[in-house]
């Protein structure tokens, strides 16, 4: 009988033990099946909010750009947060543009180049944002070349190059680390390139596979969530390909729905996007968006003019925005093509900048003192401040650069100051001129984006020259 009893109770207390072991175990489980769904169901609001934002075309206002251009290249550099063009033809019978122009959201900046540069003609190009540069591939004496920029010079790279291939696609595959280029009319046969190459920084390997026909002048970009390059478009013959490629690293894929058209991918809506035409109009006119590689939908949006071609479109991840420029227009009245050299962008509605908090009144001793002026902002990505000052309630302000700033007035006032073009301006180093005299000086900061311009409030330095003591009634404001 205590056998039995003994016995029971062992396997008793076993099962007992079990269970409370398990029982943690479970409820783990369940907590992590429970976060995982609340987690899914996060990211899938999440994307539906992003992907329900309203969205639009607007046109840029800008002044002093590269002009009218045709075949030219875009690539966004994600590093320095800005667009760069290379190339391209001028539709006026002149040699074909060498020049390198950045946008930064704001302005067109043409950059002083020294040392060679790349033939411009229907270049292909790319960033590379694993080494930071971006890649250009076009040719030269009879052979293809390969070119990088890094924001300050064009290098070429002396190795093994694809062959002349005019109106190629490239794209960058940001997963596999490597930049991959397909079609254009290879020059050596007077043949449409069905060839895939792909670079990986030191050289190019040519992948043989089989895949799409060749082609000239298709359009390709990388999937950041689906990992893929996605190539559409292209022509033959004058006979366009309306369908759509996948490229994962190993084989093409013929997509199943079809688009012909510019095309950027929205990383922060995680969408592509594409300025698409249709089998009767080869030239694009409508925006649509493809989720998940399944679906195109085209959006209700008003989009640049007329029926335009050979625009090219990429993504500013920054300002979270798709830029559009130049390209060949159709006039179906009078049956020209002209050339256009106007900037869009497409994304979110542009927010006007704001002053969200105003710079205050400061007052200093000139040997010792330093201001200090801070303005609170607030709108659409990139917003860029400038500081300006203005002597003793002068009529005219003048822009506050780095370093040593000098009265227009006297040589002898002058100021230093840093962070100019920042939130906050610090003013010190005041001229010896200001030693027997109390001087009001007002500082304001004016604040602009793409979509306006707002001026903060000024504020007032009082600059005590003549105080000799904190007690001097001349200049009870002033301070050390």
């Amino acid at each position: 009988m205590d056998g039995i009893v003994a016995a029971s109770f062992s396997r008793h207390t076993i099962i007992n033990g079990a269970q409370r072991l398990l029982k943690p175990k479970r409820s783990l489980f369940l907590c992590g099946i429970l976060f995982s769904f609340v987690m899914a169901c996060v990211i899938a609001i999440i994307a539906a909010q992003a992907f329900a934002q309203p969205v639009e075309w607007r046109q840029r206002a800008t002044t002093g750009g590269p002009g009218p251009l045709v075949g030219h290249s875009l690539a966004y550099d994600s590093l320095r947060g800005v667009t760069v063009l290379f190339g391209g033809l001028r539709g006026d019978g002149t040699p074909p543009s060498a020049d390198t122009w950045e946008w930064n959201g704001i302005t067109w900046t043409l950059r002083e180049v020294t040392g060679p540069r790349p033939y411009p003609y229907y270049p292909a190009m790319t960033f590379d944002s694993a080494r930071g540069v971006t890649v250009l591939v076009t040719h030269g004496n009879g052979v293809g070349k390969t070119w990088e920029w890094d924001g300050t010079v064009w290098s070429e790279k002396l190795v093994q190059n694809p062959p002349i291939l005019d109106g190629a696609a490239i794209a960058y595959d940001a997963g596999r680390g490597v930049t991959v280029l397909f079609g254009g009319i290879d020059s050596s046969t007077g043949s449409y390139s069905d060839q895939t190459w792909e670079w990986n920084g030191v050289a190019w390997h040519r992948n043989l596979v089989v895949g799409p026909s060749g082609r000239v002048r298709p359009e390709m970009e990388y999937d950041a969530t689906r990992h893929l390059i996605i190539m559409s478009g292209g022509s033959q013959m004058g006979s366009y390909d309306n369908q759509l490629w996948e490229w994962n690293g190993s084989a093409w894929r013929q997509g199943i729905i079809t688009g012909r058209g510019s095309l950027s991918y929205d990383t922060r809506r995680e969408v592509m996007i594409g300025w698409i035409g249709d089998s009767n109009n080869p030239y694009p006119q409508q925006t649509w968006q493809l989720d998940g590689g399944t679906n195109w939908t085209e959006l209700a949006v008003s989009g640049p003019p007329g029926r335009r071609g050979f625009g090219k479109l990429v993504f500013d991840s920054v300002r979270g925005v798709s830029v559009l420029f130049g390209g060949l227009q159709y006039n179906d009245i009078t049956g020209v093509y002209n050339g256009l050299g106007d900037t869009w962008e497409f994304g979110t509605p542009c927010v006007a900048p704001t002053i969200t908090a105003q710079p205050a009144d400061r007052s200093i001793l000139w040997r010792t003192g330093r201001a200090k002026f801070t303005v609170g902002t607030n709108g659409s990505a990139p917003v860029a401040l400038q500081w300006q000052w203005r002597p003793n309630s002068n009529a005219t302000w003048y822009d506050i650069v780095e370093g040593i700033n000098t009265s227009p007035f006297n040589p002898r006032t002058h100021f230093t100051a840093a962070g100019s073009t920042t939130g906050s301006v610090v003013i010190s180093s005041l001229s010896p001129a200001l030693t027997n005299a109390v001087v009001h000086w007002e500082y304001r900061c004016v604040v602009s984006n793409s979509c306006g311009t707002i001026t903060s409030n000024p504020a007032t330095l009082t600059i005590c020259g003549a105080c000799r003591r904190r007690g001097d009634p001349r200049c009870q404001r002033c301070r050390r």
